[in-house]
């Protein structure tokens, strides 16, 4: 921006229409002005809401220490090799043993 004044303030005085042109420049000037407050302005926004997004996602944690792990017995499941004949017998041992049990959460589940 400072550049492209000190390139307007260098025209010879005898330019065709430079009146026209000085008056583009500075209203060039005040938009670009314009436009990096406004960035400027965004960006300390963005900055405060992850700030409060830190904050609020530090304290919603709730605490790991206190929650004994489970010991859950290996379940026999069959191994899926990839090979669409073996996929409904592998869908139906792993919804039977696991999928469609209720006495335990979801997280240990898929561990």
């Amino acid at each position: 921006l400072q550049a492209y004044n000190e390139e307007a303030d260098s025209l010879p005085a005898d330019t065709s229409q430079l009146s026209d042109i000085l008056e583009k420049v500075k209203t060039d000037s005040v938009n670009a002005e314009n436009v990096l407050e406004r960035a400027m302005f965004s960006r300390t926004v963005i900055e405060e809401q992850l700030e409060e997004l830190a904050i609020t996602t530090v304290t919603n944690t709730p605490p790991c220490q206190g929650i004994p792990r489970i010991k859950l017995v290996p379940i026999p499941i069959p191994k899926f090799s990839g090979q669409i004949w073996e996929c409904e017998a592998f869908w139906s041992a792993f919804e039977y043993s696991v999928h469609t049990r209720n006495d335990m959460d979801d997280i240990y589940k898929m561990n």
